[in-house]
């Protein structure tokens, strides 16, 4: 009892629970609430869900979690976002582009494979360097 009393304090003292000082706690949740959407905000995709808003549903917390139709108008436009994410500026190897795909997905090789297919990416004749095939349309802004 007394380290969960000393747990619950703790919560209380930055802001995430309430307590009467009879061992009756409850959560804050509002506060919960922001500190989530404030987490959500800091996560490395957050800049370009701004400017690709119809793309926000496939998304939980800052990482892709369902992918569109094959072929659909939001595949090849999550497939144009994820290109501006991975921001290349020259080509880069398949090591390179799992690590920067990762911070915004747990299947890489599927988002990889969706940008080559949909011809944002493109992989060398030997298939272990990838570059952009195509040039970037005007969108708003992500920076």
């Amino acid at each position: 009892m007394p380290r969960a009393g000393a747990v619950l304090a703790r919560l209380k003292a930055i802001g995430v629970a309430t307590g009467t000082g009879t061992g009756v706690y409850r959560a804050r949740l509002d506060a919960l609430r922001e500190a989530a959407a404030d987490l959500d905000r800091q996560q490395p995709i957050s800049r370009l869900l701004v400017v690709y808003p119809e793309l926000r549903n496939l998304f939980s917390h800052g990482r892709l979690t369902t992918f569109p139709p094959t072929l659909s108008e939001r595949w090849e436009l999550l497939s144009e976002m994820l290109t501006r994410f991975l921001d290349l500026d020259s080509p880069c190897d398949e090591e390179e582009i799992n690590r920067r795909l990762s911070a915004v997905t747990d299947d890489v090789a599927g988002a990889r494979r969706m940008l080559v297919d949909t011809g944002w990416l493109e992989r060398d004749r030997a298939g272990t360097t990838y570059g952009t095939s195509r040039t970037l349309p005007a969108r708003g802004s992500s920076g």
